[in-house]
């Protein structure tokens, strides 16, 4: 959680964007590269914390959120993961007479036959599944 925190601190002040013909991306030094001071100083002098990253949203000091979480965290919405067998997704494709499982968000297999990623979009779209807290 520490290093999140601090990463978080680094974000919101040190992440600099560079455009590339793919779209943006972006570059955050490492916690240990920034000085305290400056690591800290996002959270006006207080230690960072859960509550302070909180206290910048509502404040409205933060606006650009990014959450990066692993593909299991709609898991418990119902909707299956990649790989567990079984259940999950690339388990449950053979109704599509896929190459591979994965082709299905393959881009060149995209443009060839887009039907499969439809379909399987369809099954997917918001509103089948309700939100978890």
């Amino acid at each position: 959680l520490k290093h999140l925190l601090v990463q978080v601190a680094a974000v919101r002040k040190f992440v600099s964007a560079t455009v590339s013909p793919m779209g943006a991306a972006a570059s955050i030094p490492e916690p240990h590269a920034l000085k305290v001071t400056e690591r800290e100083g996002v959270f006006r002098g207080a230690r960072p914390s859960l509550e302070q990253i909180a206290r910048l949203i509502q404040e409205g000091r933060v606006r650009h959120i990014l959450v990066a979480a692993g593909a299991g965290i709609s898991v418990s919405a119902g909707i299956p993961d990649f790989r567990s067998l079984g259940t999950g997704l690339y388990d449950n494709l053979q109704k599509y007479n896929l190459p591979t499982p994965e082709s299905v968000f393959a881009l060149d297999f995209f443009r060839d036959n887009p039907e499969p990623f439809c379909n399987l979009a369809q099954e997917l779209l918001p509103g089948k599944y309700l939100p978890t807290r």
